[in-house]
């Protein structure tokens, strides 16, 4: 069960930085993306 619970939270983990890429890359190509973002910042 304990071995479990860690798989489940690496997943968790890699899943959070993925979407943290996914979003500076977006941030990076679309100049209206980073403009909404620095708005609602």
């Amino acid at each position: 069960v304990y071995s479990s619970v860690l798989i489940i939270s690496m997943l968790m983990v890699i899943i959070l930085i993925q979407r943290l890429i996914g979003k500076t890359q977006i941030g990076r190509r679309d100049p209206n993306a980073s403009m909404l973002q620095a708005n609602l910042g």
